[in-house]
């Protein structure tokens, strides 16, 4: 739990690493459930869930022998955060038939909740879920009721109004406005706020900078090369996929412009001018996601 933890929260994602751990965990379930606690278990199943490697089987399988424990243990011993944490990574691991364990922690929170024992970080991850759960689940009987509902809305509102504004997403914003596109900066939809949206057409424009990838991971379907110093591989991190995922269930269109392609664009002499190539890539996503 500790090393993938430590991983995730360095933005590693190698599978040479979440692989074993994986494989490891697996086994320790299925031998001796009581070897892990419950804030160890949130920690690794957290850390599998961001990394990206939980679209991966060996990954699966861990979320799978964890469901059994969890369905069977004590959830007093869940402190709100583990809590928190486990109905987000259930969310971004896209798994619907654990509702069993689902309705538990839906009923621990609310205990949690209604004890104050509860931060605003894991009421913000509590909102992603129930959009989750309303959007793509779509089991009524998992919703919170509205007061809580809009509880944890709020704080997930709080944690975007200290977001600093990058130069990065300044420089995509004069993009716009060099192709006379309207938009609206840090826009709510939902409780995510959008880096540059586009309401009227309901597109949403993210910024993807480097804290939305994990690094050195294998190429796959979720990953991309680049070239730069630190790693010549990225793959999306797992709030990254959850909020694409809960937009596009919402009717919005994402339109992605990672860092590594923006930066090979500008100009060496002049970093934030807005250059021909920087209108035509961004002409054409947007052209790509309208048709």
């Amino acid at each position: 739990a500790n090393v993938a933890w430590g991983c995730a929260t360095s933005e590693v994602g190698l599978p040479s690493i979440f692989g074993p751990v994986c494989d490891a965990a697996t086994a320790l379930l299925r031998r001796s459930p009581k070897a892990f606690k419950c804030a160890e278990l949130s920690m690794l199943l957290w850390a599998v869930a961001t990394s990206g490697y939980h679209v991966h089987p060996r990954a699966k399988a861990v979320f799978e022998a964890a469901m059994g424990y969890l369905t069977r243990c004590d959830m007093s011993e869940c402190d709100g955060q583990s809590v928190c944490n486990l109905l987000w990574a259930w969310a971004v691991v896209d798994l619907r038939e654990h509702r069993v364990l689902l309705r538990q922690l839906h009923a621990h929170f609310l205990l949690l909740l209604q004890s104050g024992r509860l931060v605003r970080q894991g009421m913000s991850q509590a909102h992603q879920y129930q959009l989750w759960v309303e959007l793509e689940l779509r089991e009524k009987a998992l919703l919170f009721e509205p007061s809580v509902r809009q509880r944890c809305r709020e704080a997930m509102e709080l944690t975007h109004k200290v977001i600093t504004v990058s130069g990065f997403q300044h420089h995509v914003a004069r993009v716009l406005r060099e192709l006379e596109v309207s938009y609206q900066l840090e826009h709510n939809v939902h409780g995510y706020s959008v880096d540059l949206a586009l309401p009227s057409s309901r597109v949403a424009v993210e910024v993807d900078g480097p804290h939305h990838y994990m690094y050195n991971f294998a190429p796959g379907r979720n990953s991309q090369t680049i070239d730069n110093a630190k790693t010549k591989v990225v793959a999306v991190n797992g709030a990254s996929m959850l909020k694409e995922r809960i937009m596009s269930a919402l009717g919005w269109r994402s339109v992605s412009i990672p860092f590594f392609e923006f930066e090979r664009m500008q100009n060496p002499y002049e970093p934030t001018a807005v250059t021909a190539e920087h209108k035509r890539y961004l002409s054409a996503k947007l052209s790509a996601v309208k048709k």
